[in-house]
């Protein structure tokens, strides 16, 4: 099992995603029960997405969704397998002796 994600519904200012909802009929531009992160314009000062045709969109202004903060949650195993080969990308020895303790299981 490798790493996944929770959402929780968020205020706008709180939130990292936009979660598309409604049917393909009036979801023109984005797919339905798919996440979109959540970009600031500086400029013109308002919320964006890149939408499926990969272009500046603000679809939720006019189409059905929530605002969602998404959150990773991993697998412990993994999380320890991906800091054993962090570390031996710095000069550590302990991916060497972790392969050799899980090639004899």
């Amino acid at each position: 099992m490798g790493a996944g994600y929770i959402f929780s519904i968020a205020p706008l200012e709180e939130a990292t995603h936009w979660l598309a909802k409604g049917s393909f009929d009036e979801t023109r531009g984005v797919t339905p029960y798919q996440f979109y992160r959540l970009n600031w314009d500086c400029y013109e000062k308002e919320y964006f997405i890149m939408n499926d045709e990969g272009t500046n969109a603000i679809p939720f202004l006019f189409h059905r969704g929530d605002f969602v903060t998404l959150d990773r949650i991993s697998d412990p195993q993994k999380e320890k397998e991906r800091a054993l080969i962090r570390d031996s990308l710095n000069g550590g020895d302990e991916l060497l002796s972790f392969l050799k303790r899980k090639h004899k299981k």
